[in-house]
């Protein structure tokens, strides 16, 4: 097997570093509208938030995730903008590049820099949208201690919980990486109608479970979820996120990049 043929370290840079000047304008832009969407849902959350709670615990991890998702729809959902059109997926599948180093830019630009460049942003732009916050008078203001970047997932007491958080969050990427694979037009959108879909096929599938086994217990659309524990760090429904965390993106990465291969016969 020619290792060669299927990645180069040297070809993949130069790839790399053509994609992020022909891309360059956009990842920009992108970045601006970020900052400003997220200056304006964060400011807005504190400025409406109630003195009485203790902000970091209960809202810097809701709104990271918020915004993670939408920064995440809009970077990792275009992935391969490219096949958006047959004259550009022509022109995209002629690079003197491998399928593998195709596949392997887009998700280091796409995936590990959107989130190695979220998780400082969202840092900077909370403590300056708290900055603003201050320079009005409130009726009764909020009072943030300082933080740092990674201060507000403190909560998340186990590694296996942030185990679990993490693989949560790769599976969603990994879902949006796939779809930009898969369709062609309107990729975004189709993406998300899937997502709805499955979790909704999902929510079906708990209800008639938690029905089945768990009649005396459930009405309705309940879902019912016996947690055993299995040792002192670890209960079931942990178990249970951990393993279709890491299937479902085992499943979901080499579907995309065969999806990538087949565009190519």
């Amino acid at each position: 097997m020619n290792i060669q043929k299927h990645f180069n370290l040297k070809r993949f840079y130069n790839y790399l570093q053509y994609d992020l000047i022909l891309n360059g304008r956009t990842y920009l832009y992108f970045s601006i509208g970020l900052f400003m969407t997220l200056f304006f849902i964060i400011f807005f959350t504190i400025s409406t938030a109630s003195p009485r709670l203790e902000f970091v615990k209960q809202y810097y991890i809701p709104i990271f995730f918020f915004t993670y998702l939408i920064g995440g729809v809009m970077a990792i959902g275009t992935s391969f903008p490219a096949f958006r059109n047959a004259n550009s997926t022509i022109n995209y599948l002629l690079l003197p590049v491998s399928d593998l180093e195709k596949f392997l830019v887009q998700f280091s630009i796409r995936i590990i820099g959107f989130t190695l460049l979220f998780f400082p942003l969202y840092w900077v732009v909370f403590k300056l949208a708290y900055s603003t916050y201050n320079l009005f008078e409130w009726k009764d203001p909020i009072q943030i201690e300082s933080f740092g970047i990674f201060s507000g997932f403190h909560y998340v007491v186990t590694t296996l919980d942030r185990f679990v958080a993490g693989f949560s969050i790769f599976s969603v990427t990994t879902f949006l990486f796939a779809g930009a694979t898969y369709f062609k037009k309107y990729a975004v959108f189709k993406t998300m109608l899937t997502f709805s879909l499955f979790t909704i096929v999902l929510f079906v599938f708990m209800v008639l479970l938690s029905h089945l086994f768990l009649p005396d217990m459930v009405k309705g659309f309940d879902i019912r979820i016996l947690n055993r524990k299995i040792n002192d760090d670890l209960v079931s429904f942990q178990l249970y996120a951990s393993i279709f965390g890491i299937g479902t993106s085992l499943f979901l990465l080499p579907l995309a990049y065969f999806k990538l291969k087949e565009k190519e016969i």
